[in-house]
């Protein structure tokens, strides 16, 4: 049923809000009445886009997933199903889009069709997937293969953070740390060491210099990354051209693109594989997934691979020009093309990269901490010298 959102009046005339399920008008004015409620306006309660997509979450999504393999599997109308999902969700968003498609589904359409009134939370790739189950009649097993797929594409997408998060939160605790010593540490120091009346050596004036320049400019040097950063993001969002070089920079990156790389092409692979298991046409699924891979380099790679198989080319020969897979891949798909099993293949390059991709984030993460107290401790020790080298200097002179 339907969410009402409700305006009401009780016998003292004072006015009530709220909302409540009821399959139409005469439904809601019938349990309002119950509650010595007189309806005065009611409308059906939608989501924007961008209201579903801030309310409804990838956890959201495989319960959703995975309760509706588990009743359609078990022989639960998909309507029914459906209902029991909307009545027991304590997400109030997820229970807004399901009652607004089982209105739909009342009303004549198919639940394909009712997805699509929510892109923001059901991609392309879903609907399809969907449709694909509704002609076969095997919803249920595309149920299962959505639980998980987004699984995996959470995990993933869990990695890809953690790849970021952690040199992002390391560095921004180093940097302040040099900040606070350049800013407060090193003036306090640089009073003492100009009053013992001795030239300074090389070090300790560079260091002076370095902590004045800190002290003038902290601002802009905090400002202009930040200027910068949010210019880029606006000139990509403007200028194909411009976004192009800034998605191509992502993926080739050093020590971060390859990862983010390999992440975004086993992304592609294990949604190809699943789609093409699922009796989707390989060129459809390829295009769908020119459409979600949010990246213009690999989109034009994979309008290539499109435009060949259309033209007649074999399929490793098609990603094998494209160049955006590694020859052992390109030697997998052909063993896929071979035997027919290319969905099996297109799974296993899935897991060749998710591998990959687990190996690589554990070993940069090994080599990023050592490397940043590297750092870290060489700045100490340049504070160190440039300080102490002027105090050894004049106890060296003292006539003791």
């Amino acid at each position: 049923m339907p969410i009402l959102k409700y305006s009401a009046i009780d016998d003292l005339g004072k006015r009530h809000r709220g909302s409540l399920n009821a399959a139409n008008e005469s439904d809601l004015e019938a349990r309002l009445r119950s509650m010595n409620l007189s309806l005065l306006s009611y409308k059906e309660e939608r989501l924007g886009a961008r209201a579903a997509a801030k309310g409804i979450t990838r956890k959201d999504l495989i319960n959703l997933c995975f309760h509706l393999e588990q009743l359609t599997r078990a022989g639960v109308p998909l309507l029914e199903g459906l209902d029991d999902i909307q009545q027991t969700t304590e997400n109030r968003s997820l229970k807004i889009i399901i009652a607004s498609i089982i209105a739909d589904l009342e009303g004549g359409k198919l639940f394909s069709e009712a997805l699509e009134a929510y892109p923001a939370v059901f991609d392309k790739v879903f609907i399809t997937l969907v449709k694909a189950g509704e002609t076969t009649g095997g919803l249920s097993d595309i149920f299962l293969e959505l639980t998980r797929s987004i699984k995996w594409r959470d995990e993933l997408i869990s990695k890809t953070k953690q790849l970021l998060a952690y040199p992002v939160i390391v560095s921004v605790f180093m940097f302040g740390a040099i900040g606070f010593m350049f800013i407060y540490l090193v003036p306090q120091l640089t009073e003492f060491l100009i009053n013992m009346g001795q030239t300074l050596p090389l070090q300790t004036r560079a260091l002076i210099a370095i902590s004045d320049f800190i002290v003038a400019w902290w601002w802009a040097m905090l400002g202009l990354p930040i200027f910068l950063i949010m210019t880029l993001l606006v000139s990509a969002s403007q200028s194909r051209a411009v976004r192009y070089q800034l998605d191509k920079f992502k993926i080739s990156a050093w020590v971060i693109g390859p990862i983010l790389y390999k992440i975004a092409l086993a992304r592609i692979s294990n949604t190809i594989a699943m789609m093409y298991a699922a009796g989707i046409p390989l060129l459809q699924a390829i295009r769908l997934n020119r459409d979600i891979s949010n990246n213009l380099v690999l989109e034009q790679a994979l309008d290539q691979v499109a435009n060949d198989i259309a033209q007649g080319s074999q399929i490793t020969a098609a990603f094998s020009k494209a160049e955006i897979f590694s020859p052992l891949v390109i030697r997998m798909l052909k063993i896929g093309e071979t035997t027919g099993a290319l969905d099996g293949s297109l799974a296993n390059v899935s897991y060749f990269y998710d591998r990959e991709v687990d190996e690589d984030v554990n070993r940069l993460q090994t080599m990023i901490e050592p490397a940043l107290i590297a750092v870290m401790g060489l700045m100490l020790g340049f504070i160190i010298i440039s300080v102490l080298g002027p105090i050894y200097d004049m106890i060296g002179k003292l006539d003791i």
